[in-house]
């Protein structure tokens, strides 16, 4: 009687532990499946550029299941976007901890790092995301990225026809191989990259920036205005845009609009020399000498290699008639690119 009173605690005990396990089996799937809805629903608000939003997705994805490599991935893509560089690198790195074979982690690392003009470690981190995956065309895009940065753009080239090789949808492809022929001065090709790049992406708005900076050169102002307002439209946190419609409006006079741009810049960016540089060059228009200096300083402090700067500094100085001052920067121009001042 008690050996069948023990069979039947037994074979309760083990149904009972079934069904637990069946329960929580259910749970954790449920769970998986809540996780993977916002997952997606951060993509799809990253794509709309909403990244405040899209992080705020993921971590929730995240909070459901600390072992989602792809949302770690997707948060550090977002935290890139909007320009939260360390939170975005924790991310990169908990996704490679998660999976070493994670390969769009090593291009998150690789894109901050060239955010960061650390391009040794660039090229490392996309070399390894190309050893894992081959063809990866997104990688070849960050090294020819990398490589266009460094000036070797012959190398750049080749990894970004690579990319379109590989991925002839890929309109980044043809917006860095775009990038490359502006740099070299050809204007027509670039301008046909970056029109290929909208027709495959019409709301990529850095290839509608890059657009009309070829249209620029090529002086058509008032497309390359029309161009960076179209950018403005789609991301109205597009730093480039607003600093190239602000050199836009420096060209043609037009100061108080060209300062209004580029403090907007300066918003966005609080470290983007160049922005100083160009609002010191307004000011200057406009006669505004001291604020000028103000601006031209900032920008030789956050880049002591800034050539452009020191020139224009120059110029403020001599028009406020420190000669001295206005001397050491032009010699300074010259050391830097070893040309006279203009």
């Amino acid at each position: 009687m008690k050996t069948t009173q023990n069979l039947k605690l037994v074979k309760f005990t083990l149904v009972a532990l079934l069904l637990l396990l069946i329960s929580s089996c259910s749970v954790f799937q449920s769970s998986k499946k809540v996780a993977k809805s916002h997952y997606d629903e951060g993509m799809n608000l990253l794509k709309a550029n909403e990244f405040d939003k899209a992080i705020e997705s993921f971590s929730k994805a995240i909070e459901l299941d600390s072992q989602y490599v792809e949302a770690y991935y997707g948060r550090g893509k977002a935290l890139t976007d909007s320009r939260q560089y360390d939170r975005a690198m924790e991310d990169f790195n908990k996704a490679t901890e998660l999976d070493l074979q994670y390969v769009k982690a090593y291009y998150g690392r690789g894109r901050l790092f060239t955010e960061s003009k650390q391009y040794d470690r660039a090229l490392q981190e996309l070399n390894k995301a190309i050893e894992l995956d081959p063809k990866y065309a997104e990688a070849y895009y960050g090294r020819g990225r990398v490589l266009t940065e460094s000036k070797q753009y012959d190398r750049a080239k080749e990894d970004f026809n690579k990319a379109i090789e590989l991925d002839p949808q890929y309109g980044n492809g043809y917006t860095g191989r775009g990038n490359v022929y502006l740099y070299l001065g050809q204007y027509e090709l670039a301008l046909a990259d970056y029109e290929s790049a909208i027709q495959l992406d019409p709301q990529e708005e850095n290839a509608y920036v890059n657009r009309g900076v070829a249209y620029y050169f090529l002086k058509q102002k008032e497309k390359a205005l029309a161009d960076f307002a179209q950018a403005i439209e789609l991301d109205p946190q597009n730093v480039g845009a607003y600093n190239s419609r602000g050199y836009v409006y420096i060209g043609l006079q037009q100061y108080d609009l060209a300062i209004a741009d580029i403090a907007k810049v300066i918003e966005l960016d609080p470290k983007n020399a160049q922005a100083r540089n160009n609002r010191g060059n307004a000011y200057m228009a406009l006669g505004q000498y001291d604020l000028a200096l103000t601006d031209l300083n900032e920008a030789i402090r956050l880049d002591p290699e800034y050539a452009e700067a020191y020139y224009s500094r120059g110029l403020a100085y001599q028009k406020l008639g420190k000669t001295v001052e206005a001397d050491a920067d032009f010699a300074k121009y010259k050391e830097l690119t070893g040309k006279d001042y203009p």
